[in-house]
């Protein structure tokens, strides 16, 4: 009887250990590491697109939020991030939305505060003439 509890017992735990899914990963994982950058990048971003002041300010942090995601996928491997888990996944997504509402929103916020801010192209087209 000691014989058929131990052998259960092993094949339980090879059983378990095979339970895991496809699409989970280590820390030390590339796509776990993309998913981890991307994630930062994206909340610092969006933090700092809701403290900007003028429009050019936020001009300047979408341009530059735009060149270190890209910057940043080209660190790693190609279809690294076809790797990512589905959970991974579904959260660069929800984060890459908000990060479009929040620029949307502080975009329409900064044009309301100051819609002076810049120069309009028949001012400058008569200054030049």
């Amino acid at each position: 009887m000691k014989k058929y509890i131990i052998l259960s017992y092993i094949f339980l735990l090879l059983l378990s250990g095979g339970c895991k899914k496809s699409g989970e990963s280590g820390a030390s994982d590339p796509s776990n590491l993309l998913f981890n950058k991307s994630e930062s990048l994206i909340r610092l971003y969006i933090d700092s697109v809701k403290n900007a002041t003028d429009s050019l300010k936020l001009y300047e942090i979408i341009s530059h939020f735009d060149n270190k995601m890209t910057n940043l996928n080209y660190e790693f491997p190609p279809d690294t991030d076809l790797m990512m888990s589905e959970e991974e996944n579904d959260s660069l997504i929800k984060l890459y939305k908000k990060w479009e509402k929040v620029k949307a929103r502080q975009d329409s916020i900064v044009m309301k505060r100051l819609p002076s801010d810049s120069v309009s192209i028949q001012k400058l087209d008569t200054i030049i003439d």
